[in-house]
């Protein structure tokens, strides 16, 4: 309930500032503001860092309290959160292997995108690393449902 009314003041006040701000300045909400996001001379209006600093303080605080959650949890009781920290160690190990195989493209479309966007063969290898390791994931869940699917048709 908690997170749901932070939510929603946060977007009242964004919603405050975009509008209140606006008229403020001498706009007409009601047709100036399409205008007013097109026209490259917006950087002036401050009232917009709210819409983009308010989401990210509350990104970090939801990850701040995801984290200590699970430390909390983990301490309370380890030997429950084994399973957890296997499956943490398969994934990480998952992507180790599969970034140590990966080779930065030097040729073709991939490459001229590499150059395009500075793109760095570490990043390069992090991005095939990560990539691989996530279509395993799928693959692996994939095939998971359909193995506990036949084995729940026989039960």
């Amino acid at each position: 309930m908690f997170a749901f009314v932070l939510g929603l003041v946060v977007v009242l006040l964004i919603l405050g500032s975009v509008v209140f701000g606006l008229s403020g300045a001498g706009y007409d909400t009601s047709t100036d503001l399409v205008q007013i996001l097109k026209n490259s001379e917006t950087e002036e209006f401050n009232f917009f860092n709210l819409v983009v600093t308010l989401p990210i303080i509350l990104i970090g605080l939801a990850l701040l309290f995801a984290v200590g959650f699970s430390l909390m949890q983990l301490l309370s009781d380890p030997k429950g959160s084994m399973k957890a920290l296997i499956g943490l160690a398969v994934v990480v190990i998952l992507f180790v292997v599969f970034y140590s195989m990966a080779a930065p493209e030097t040729s073709g479309r991939i490459a001229m995108l590499h150059d395009k966007f500075g793109i760095t063969d570490t990043a390069s290898k992090l991005i095939s690393g990560g990539i691989k390791t996530t279509l395993t994931l799928v693959g692996a869940a994939a095939l998971l449902m359909v193995i506990s699917e036949i084995r729940n048709l026989f039960k």
